[in-house]
């Protein structure tokens, strides 16, 4: 076999001659330079200038492959890898030079405008849905839109993948649920005794209630809950179409520590289905703006009961209240005609106002008996029922902190929201009417601190 291997060189010289031998396909000779040109472009027009001249004696049979690899400074083997690329390449000599030299750049890096591109493109990697593909299909979109070349699927994966596990699902899942998955939570609160700790909380009712008289639809209403961790058991209870606010913390904590003889009775059942009350040692709540009243923290205080706080983006610190809430829904609510479900893809096509027909009284009804079997049934973590870990504890122990029956009244005062108001001539107005009372005639103009009763 010649040398020439039937190849047909082109290269341009100084003078303009050219140098030619049989081919059957042409070859380019090195690119030329301009003033954008980097080092490394530079640097390889140089190598390949140098090699350039060789190769041809050598492809047109005037030197051996061993005597040009000599000139060029290299093995015999490194040489013949050089033609290899050059036939490869259908004969163009730029390819006499791999790539550019120094480090290789590793599948990852791309040029700078290719990286911010994808940079650009991962913000599209948000929601439950998000994936992959979609962050590389946008990539290509802004590719096309910056005239810059499409990054392959693989480059776009690499680089997403490098952000970090924690990083992805702080943009898919949101900080919170992320945190859930990767942060530390050492430890867990170690109770002794029944109202030890009382967590409370509140969420809007995944449901949809309608007026008891004409039938027609109101809104979701709001339920608060109180929950004993050392025994599970639900002790407390609050059902509003109001917001949160004052007076819902005030209703909660009062059918937590009262009993509940009278509530149950106006709903038909035996006081018997929710005994559990009693003065509990800490209330430990988020940090809503109803739960942090200096006034509510100083009269409970008077009552020996402490308000705590969870740290501020710390929901799992309010765990087992959020569970209660989280059964609540997905067990019981979310089987009842005119629910919303959690979200729009569980409700799917279902007009929840179409179907909605209970009514409030008869929702608050629906959750007594559903925290009577709550408080009745095996719980997980203590491997018993609620109710027996509580009857448990005081068939040993003294009964549970109570208010005496004489001062129900006044601890329900105490609670009470309170306002300075401005008297007036016609009196105090609250809520739009104006309340009078001749004690009051001689403190127009005063400012008085005013308490009403929710009820």
């Amino acid at each position: 076999m010649s040398n020439s291997d039937n190849l047909e060189v082109r290269s341009s010289k100084a003078s303009g001659s050219s140098a030619s031998a049989t081919s059957s396909a042409t070859a380019t000779a090195t690119p030329n330079l301009n003033m954008n040109s980097s080092e490394r472009s530079v640097a390889r027009y140089d190598i390949a200038s140098e090699r350039i001249p060789t190769i041809k004696l050598y492809l047109s049979g005037q030197l051996t492959a061993v005597e040009a690899a000599k000139v060029i400074g290299m093995k015999p083997s490194g040489f013949h890898k050089i033609i290899r690329r050059v036939r490869a390449r259908g004969g163009d000599l730029s390819a006499v030079t791999a790539s550019a030299p120094g480090r290789r750049n590793s599948p990852s890096e791309l040029q700078t405008e290719l990286e911010q591109l994808v940079i650009d493109a991962i913000r599209t990697y948000a929601g439950k849905a998000a994936t992959i593909e979609k962050v590389w299909v946008t990539a290509q979109i802004l590719a096309d839109e910056r005239g810059l070349k499409r990054p392959s699927y693989h480059a776009v994966r690499r680089r997403l993948l490098k952000k970090g596990k924690r990083f992805l699902a702080n943009l898919r899942l949101g900080k919170a649920e992320a945190a859930d998955i990767f942060e530390a939570r050492p430890g867990y609160k170690v109770t002794t005794r029944p109202l030890e700790w009382v967590q409370i909380d509140h969420t809007r009712v995944d449901l949809i209630v309608v007026d008891e008289e004409h039938r027609k639809v109101i809104d979701r209403p709001w339920v608060s809950f109180a929950i004993c961790i050392h025994t599970r058991a639900i002790v407390g209870f609050y059902l509003t179409l109001l917001p949160p606010n004052a007076v819902t913390v005030a209703m909660l904590i009062e059918n937590c520590v009262l009993p509940k003889t009278a509530m149950l009775a106006s709903l038909g059942f035996d006081e018997s289905t929710w005994p559990m009350h009693g003065v509990p040692e800490v209330i430990h709540a988020d940090n809503a703006a109803e739960f942090r009243s200096e006034v509510l923290k100083a009269n409970l205080k008077r009552f020996g009961v402490t308000v705590e706080h969870r740290d501020v983006g710390k929901k799992h610190q309010g765990g087992h209240i959020e569970r209660l809430i989280g059964t609540m829904m997905s067990s019981h609510i979310h089987f009842l005609r005119g629910t919303t479900y959690s979200n729009t893809q569980q409700r799917g096509d279902e007009d929840s106002q179409a179907r909605a027909s209970v009514d409030i009284t008869a929702l608050r009804k629906f959750f007594v008996s559903k925290i009577h079997a709550y408080n009745n049934r095996k719980h997980s973590a203590i491997k018993m029922f609620p109710s027996q870990k509580w009857n448990e504890y005081y068939s040993r122990n003294a009964q549970p902190r109570q208010i005496e029956k004489s001062l129900h009244e006044g601890f329900r005062y105490v609670l009470y929201p309170e306002k300075p108001k401005l008297i007036r001539s016609g009196g105090i107005e609250m809520q739009g009417r104006f309340y009078y009372a001749t004690c009051l005639q001689h403190k127009v103009r005063e400012k008085l601190i005013v308490k009403f009763d929710p009820h």
